[in-house]
């Protein structure tokens, strides 16, 4: 019932558990800490007459989006769909380890691009459907480009995507909107 799958592979519910997490470790580490501070202060003498009921706003967490922005942290899927990339970025490039190149197919019309396999939730499937919708995106021609490279055009890439809306939204990790500086 609650672990469907996204297009990714990548289960739901895991991800956004591990998305609030993440969340709370930014609030934690990055967060207004005389904000926090001040906002336990509840003994009498501590917080004036009028401030001493406890409303809605005492009770809201701190926006973690600006954070994120701030600092330059990617959200939890965009880490999942960065390091899938560049793993596979890496397995075709220098060919390594031959037990996963053999399982990818390079396309005979697109040299870029992978033949996917009968969808699961297996790595080869998740990484070859994440390699199909980013590779063109970000103007990989071949594998004579730079590791590092394709690490930076696509971070930017995914950090700029995250930072489209100024709330949190399914765009934030939307690979089909991707886009570079280049406007693909």
């Amino acid at each position: 019932g609650r672990w469907f799958q996204r297009s990714g592979g990548e289960a739901v519910v895991s991800t956004q558990s591990t998305g609030i997490t993440q969340k709370k470790c930014v609030r934690i580490l990055f967060g207004d800490k005389q904000a926090y501070l001040d906002k336990f202060k509840t003994c009498v003498r501590a917080r004036p007459y009028p401030y001493q009921t406890l409303g809605q706003e005492f009770y809201e967490l701190e926006h973690s989006k600006p954070l994120f922005q701030k600092h330059g942290i990617m959200i939890f899927r965009n880490l999942y769909t960065y390091h899938m990339y560049m793993e596979v970025f890496k397995i075709l490039k220098f060919r390594l380890p031959m037990c996963l190149y053999e399982n990818y197919s390079l396309s005979s019309r697109k040299s870029m691009l992978l033949i996917t396999p009968k969808p699961s939730n297996d790595f080869i499937s998740r990484s070859a459907t994440i390699w199909n919708a980013i590779t063109p995106k970000i103007q990989v021609n071949d594998f004579s480009h730079n590791v590092s490279h394709a690490k930076s055009s696509l971070k930017k890439a995914l950090l700029s995507l995250q930072h489209i809306q100024s709330s949190w939204s399914k765009q934030d990790h939307d690979i089909a909107i991707l886009k570079t500086k280049h406007g693909k």
